[in-house]
């Protein structure tokens, strides 16, 4: 993973993000590879999104709902 944007999104979910890279693999199945949002003030319980692959150099992840507006999330 190179990078990824957009680095902000609403709090009721839903924003694309992109993740740059090389040599992702195609993978078929959503269960095979996820993305974690961890909240980082702690009084959430982290969400685990599928990723969807695009090509061998990008993935994108919807972001989830739920969120206190003003949470950062590790990603």
């Amino acid at each position: 993973m190179h990078s990824y944007y957009p680095d902000s999104g609403q709090s009721v979910g839903g924003t694309y993000i992109y993740v740059l890279g090389k040599n992702f693999p195609k993978l078929f199945n959503a269960k095979e590879f996820n993305a974690k949002f961890t909240p980082q003030s702690g009084k959430m319980q982290e969400k685990i999104m599928p990723v969807e692959w695009l090509n061998s150099t990008t993935l994108r992840v919807m972001t989830p709902g739920g969120w206190s507006q003003g949470d950062r999330m590790d990603f």
